[in-house]
């Protein structure tokens, strides 16, 4: 191999994204549980960081961010940073804002362009934003109220309780479910139940708001309903 020295020369000025941090209370432009971690549904203030990485000021800096996320809407784009001294650090004047839908899985990195602006020098940066969000998995169910030796025949009624496990990384509240069939052999009197608060890492049934299902009375034995 050939080895050789390559000079690194550093740009007199050059001004790059440094830090950031979560606004997400009920003041302000910002709608949110007030735990400065993004989750889904809510609307985010974010404070950024800019640092001078050469060594002249950089003057009249102004920022704006872009997304093609489809999870993520920019709310207020542009924000100022004043004159920035070669090696300093400054913090926008105002925050920037985005909103999250709340369908955002749970893990899912929000990307945001950032290209800052000093007269007619323009540099571009990345931020990464996790979002965090409940994610409920099936783990089992239990059939309720059927036939001798705990069979579900033919003509019967029983109830389901399905168990949900909850592997994201914050409580999940409100949990509703929808119990579906693409069975001709099958009816669902109750097909909505509620399940209690189901905090990460831990697993809730709907004991108290079973479903109902029905068995038509011409099932095949042995038929294995979806």
């Amino acid at each position: 191999p050939y080895l050789a020295d390559l000079p690194v020369i550093a740009e007199s000025v050059f001004v790059g994204y440094q830090a950031s941090t979560i606004d997400d209370d009920e003041l302000g432009e910002s709608h949110g549980d007030s735990n400065s971690i993004v989750n889904p549904g809510e609307t985010i203030e974010l404070s950024v960081q800019l640092l001078n990485y050469g060594t002249l000021a950089a003057d009249n800096v102004t920022a704006v961010i872009t997304t093609d996320d489809p999870f993520a809407v920019v709310t207020d784009g542009a924000e100022s940073f004043g004159n920035v001294a070669g090696g300093a650090a400054a913090w926008c004047a105002d925050d920037f804002g985005f909103s999250v839908r709340g369908d955002c899985p749970h893990g899912h990195v929000l990307r945001f362009g950032l290209d800052v602006t000093s007269g007619s020098a323009i540099w571009h940066s990345v931020i990464d934003i996790p979002v965090v969000a409940a994610d409920l998995l099936y783990v089992s169910h239990t059939v309720g109220d059927a036939g001798p030796g705990g069979v579900f025949d033919p003509g019967e009624t029983v109830t389901l309780t399905v168990t949900l496990r909850n592997d994201g990384g914050i409580t999940a509240g409100g949990v509703t479910a929808t119990l579906v069939s693409q069975s001709e052999y099958l009816d669902i009197p109750v097909s909505a139940a509620i399940y209690p608060t189901i905090s990460p890492g831990l697993a809730q049934a709907n004991e108290s708001h079973p479903f109902s299902v029905h068995a038509a009375s011409d099932s095949p034995g042995g038929y294995q309903a979806l």
